[in-house]
């Protein structure tokens, strides 16, 4: 990461900073001001369901993430913040636009928060006995 910054030029304005606990890690969102999920297109990317997505929410921290099948099954246009993947002048445009509209912004904090709360482990490891025991009996 450190060279290829070095090769783009941008070694003064983005650093790694090696592996973090996960404690660190919510220090680190605590202080941010906005989360970006900036996935590039794949078959994986549109399949999957970033957990950082929920990390920011859990913080009642504002997250831009990519219209993909696998974030949509969770989150609509009321509850998140999306961009089109891989457009660099989207994510700059949505970027400002949470800048500009911070109550609306904080709709969807609030709304994508309740995603969260909906898929926190208590619940989901109900629905997932569940599953097994409805597989089991077929």
């Amino acid at each position: 990461m450190c060279s290829r910054a070095r090769q783009l030029g941008v070694n003064d304005i983005v650093h790694y900073h090696g592996p973090k606990s996960q404690t660190e890690v919510a220090d680190v969102i605590r202080n941010c001001d906005l989360g970006v999920v900036p996935n590039r297109p794949s078959v994986f990317t549109q399949l999957n369901m970033p957990t950082r997505l929920f990390e920011y929410l859990s913080l009642y921290r504002p997250v831009l993430a990519p219209d993909t099948g696998g974030i949509r099954d969770y989150f609509d246009d009321d509850r998140m913040l999306f961009l089109e993947p891989g457009n660099v002048q989207d994510l700059a445009e949505k970027i400002i636009w949470v800048y500009v509209h911070q109550f609306q912004t904080s709709q969807f904090v609030r709304a994508g928060n309740a995603v969260y709360q909906e898929h926190l482990w208590q619940r989901e490891k109900s629905r997932f006995l569940k599953l097994i025991a409805e597989g089991a009996h077929r």
